[in-house]
């Protein structure tokens, strides 16, 4: 059987949603609601009736077609059910000839290939499984010491926060300085997420009942993924995302989940989630460029 090259329009999505669903790694970032989003012309490599799949996030720039990895979508690449595997090196493949320049990041699952430029990326997962005081048991000093000093400041944890509260919140005190697009983007994934009944907001609030903390996470395949999150100058001083993290722990510990902190390739944010006890797991990039020279050149 041949892959075959889908544009969005010819997409199945009630079976392309199924081969994600029945993968050997389902990933919500790959469903059709959730690229819909993120990359609104999404186009697809499917192997004979969606028994393998990989979505392509393409996007034009100057009359050339590239893909490039969308934000607030960690991992995508190839999804199959194990039997599928061996088709994986002609996905990359395809991948190549259909276009010049991609540039994204593929899932656990995926292994660099030789020939092709692979980076190794790094993400923090933490298993759930455990009771809450052995989890606990596996945080840092400094992590300890910022709890205790949270603990002091009466703050309060909140779940189920409204979500025009966590958007506006997130907008005004992000560290990512987030465009118009990447923020419109955002709320409409909270919105959907909430909609399909994988997405809750969760915030910490100070003596006087103001939001000092918030977090978003999307539940789904048996991992919690930490999306979004954001603290004021006020939360920063109270070690409100310490107690955030700590309260989120808590409250799924012992449910056979894996924590995603969703982030591990920059020390700072890598070092607060290793205080929580969190692992690295590596997944690959994949960078291909058969730009002409004078492309290549605007392209950096």
């Amino acid at each position: 059987m041949e892959i075959q090259h889908l544009k969005h329009y010819q997409i199945d999505t009630a079976k392309w949603d199924s081969a994600i669903e029945n993968s050997e790694l389902p990933l919500f970032y790959a469903l059709s609601w959730y690229l819909d989003i993120v990359s609104p012309d999404w186009e697809a490599l499917v192997y004979g009736d969606y028994e393998a799949v990989m979505p392509l996030t393409v996007k034009s720039k100057y009359g050339l077609q590239y893909i490039i990895q969308p934000d607030f979508a960690q991992q995508l690449g190839f999804f199959c059910k194990a039997k599928f595997s061996n088709v994986y090196n002609d996905f990359i493949r395809k991948t190549s000839e259909l276009y010049k320049y991609s540039n994204i990041q593929l899932n656990y699952k995926n292994l660099a290939i030789t020939n092709y430029n692979f980076q190794t990326r790094i993400n923090c997962e933490l298993n759930l499984s455990k009771t809450f005081q052995d989890i606990f048991k596996n945080y840092n000093t400094n992590t300890k010491r910022n709890i205790s000093k949270a603990n002091k400041n009466n703050l309060e944890f909140v779940k189920d926060l409204c979500k025009s509260d966590l958007i506006q919140f997130t907008k005004r005190n992000s560290i990512e300085n987030l465009s118009k697009t990447q923020f419109r983007n955002l709320e409409q994934i909270i919105i959907e997420s909430e909609k399909q009944g994988v997405g809750q907001g969760y915030g910490i609030l100070n003596e006087k009942k103001e939001l000092l903390a918030v977090a978003f996470l999307i539940n789904k395949y048996n991992r919690l993924t930490y999306l979004v999150s954001a603290s004021n100058a006020e939360g920063k001083e109270k070690r409100a995302g310490f107690y955030l993290m700590n309260e989120l722990l808590k409250l799924n510990a012992e449910s056979n989940k894996i924590f995603d902190f969703e982030g591990g390739n920059f020390p700072n944010t890598a070092s607060f989630y290793k205080g929580f006890g969190a692992v690295e797991i590596k997944y690959y990039g994949l960078k291909i460029n058969k730009l002409p020279w004078l492309l290549q050149f605007f392209k950096r």
